[in-house]
């Protein structure tokens, strides 16, 4: 049975994305043998590096981490296959950051994880309507992947309401506006292959 698969016509591959996707996971585990200074070093805390870079390759746990790299599948697979390997490692830093400078902003304080980066790829997939759907269970439910970020967005909107979730809402909006704006960009530049 097939549980879970992305349903859209390939053009550029998901090589990329795969190798994204086993990089977090690797790095997750790796992040178990690093001291807590360490493991400080590697999330977001303010603008200090080396977190500014590393925040998106630690998670704080495992759900965390299978949650992230679902939506990475779905949402960083779709730009992956719309944008090649270049333009699809280039936005998930990008997005990475754009979604740091919104909790930084925001006075969020020590953080770790993707989301920011997933955010992006969600903004950008609506932006650019992607025609791709998430098929479950073998097919028996189609999910669009429009309709998935509406639920995405109003999981945040409610998680704003709802203090000590642990979620960085502003980190995720910094991503979708980052996303958005890159989707926006793209269909002005290229809009041919994305209209």
């Amino acid at each position: 049975m097939d549980w879970f698969r992305l349903e859209v016509v390939e053009r550029r591959g998901f090589l990329a994305n795969w190798l994204l996707v086993g990089v977090i996971f690797v790095c997750f585990w790796l992040q178990w043998l690093a001291d807590d200074q360490l493991f400080a070093r590697l999330t977001l805390t303010g603008w200090s590096f080396p977190g500014l870079v590393t925040h998106p390759f630690v998670h704080g746990h495992s759900l965390h981490l299978v949650w992230n790299l679902l939506l990475l599948l779905v949402y960083g697979g779709v730009a992956c296959n719309a944008l090649g390997l270049v333009g699809h490692l280039g936005l998930f830093f990008g997005f990475a950051l754009a979604g740091a400078a919104g909790h930084v902003l925001a006075g969020g304080g020590q953080a770790a994880g993707a989301s920011g980066a997933i955010c992006g790829y969600v903004g950008l997939v609506v932006v650019l309507r992607v025609p791709a759907t998430v098929a479950l269970l073998d097919g028996a439910v189609r999910v669009p992947v429009g309709g998935l970020a509406l639920v995405l967005v109003a999981k945040d909107v409610l998680f704003t309401f709802l203090p000590g979730m642990g979620v960085s809402v502003a980190g995720h909006l910094g991503g979708y506006l980052a996303g958005a704006l890159a989707g926006v960009i793209l269909r002005r530049q290229a809009p041919r292959e994305f209209s």
